[in-house]
This record gives C-alpha cells, structure tokens and sequence, in this order.
C-alpha cells in the first residue's frame, strides 16, 4: 500500500474493519440511497446502533450526505478515485493485508468493540 492511500485512509477517519466495508459498499453502489438497517443487514453486522454510529462518523468527515434516514457516499470526484484506489487494494490479499493492518485499534474502534460486547453479554 503506498503512503497516499495510507494517508487517505488516516484523513478520512477510516479507524475500523466495519467502517472500512461501508465506505467501499457504499463506493461500489454510488446512487443507492441506504437506511442504516439496510446498510447493516446488506453487510452482514447485523448491529444498527453500530452501523449508525459509523454513518455519523462518516457525515461528520464529509463522506456521506443523508436525506431522512437514507445515506450515500458524497459525490466528490478527488474522494471518490481514492476510494477506487483503496478497493483496489482491498483486492490483492497482500494489500488487503496491508489496508487492514493501517486500520489500527483506534479509540473509536474500541468503542465500536465494547458497545459489541454490551451488546450480546
């Protein structure tokens, strides 16, 4: 993985594994306007307080716009070749590799784990 997508990947707050297979789902369906059950059934989470977390996090970086409850990727061009380039790597198991190890266990990422764990004790 080059230094620019790492750098892309830090600027744009992308601190989890789930937020991470958002931003490239919803990279993949650009027009698809989502809920968040939809976003997290679609994905396979199967946690909305989770993945609503994530799309508030995503808003707050100018990532995602949302009308009501429905979300999508912003449309910005600069953005949106990076995240081309990112599901790129996420492609090469080697890279892939790389991208997940660039994805540190961060504050907001062990947030994420111990609202998990609340959640199924």
């Amino acid at each position: 993985m080059n230094n620019i997508l790492a750098d892309f990947i830090q600027i744009w707050h992308i601190d989890s594994f789930q937020k991470l297979r958002l931003v490239l789902f919803l990279q993949q369906h650009p027009n698809w306007w989502g809920t968040s059950q939809e976003f997290a059934c679609q994905l396979h989470l199967g946690n909305v307080p989770l993945v609503e977390q994530i799309i508030r996090e995503l808003r707050m970086v100018g990532l995602v716009d949302g009308v009501a409850d429905r979300y999508k990727l912003r449309d910005n061009p600069d953005v949106n070749l990076f995240f081309q380039c990112l599901a790129r790597a996420v492609e090469d198991p080697l890279e892939r590799q790389a991208v997940l190890d660039r994805i540190t266990v961060s504050e907001h990422s062990e947030r994420y784990l111990e609202h998990a764990h609340e959640l199924y004790r």
